[in-house]
């Protein structure tokens, strides 16, 4: 880290995308505005809504080159039976 920007991401080895804090609140508040859905929470470190919503993609830049997530790929279904 230099100053305040971020210049490396660690590999947890986790198969779920894990990004900063420093990032990750401004990145969802930004994606549901981009997508105009205003129906979504923040419950116990997960951000719950409809799995009905058309999610936009997420781009990230790894290696100069650019990565892309589509809403199914970030999108869980869970129905509240575990």
């Amino acid at each position: 880290m230099e100053g305040n920007s971020l210049y490396s991401i660690i590999d947890t080895g986790s198969t779920a995308l894990v990004i900063s804090s420093l990032y990750y609140e401004d990145l969802i508040f930004q994606m549901f505005a981009h997508a105009g859905i205003e129906d979504w929470q923040y419950t116990q470190g997960v951000v719950e809504t409809k799995c009905t919503y058309d999610l936009p993609s997420l781009y990230f830049q790894i290696d100069g080159k650019w990565i892309e997530a589509r809403g199914n790929d970030y999108l869980f279904n869970w129905n509240g039976d575990g």
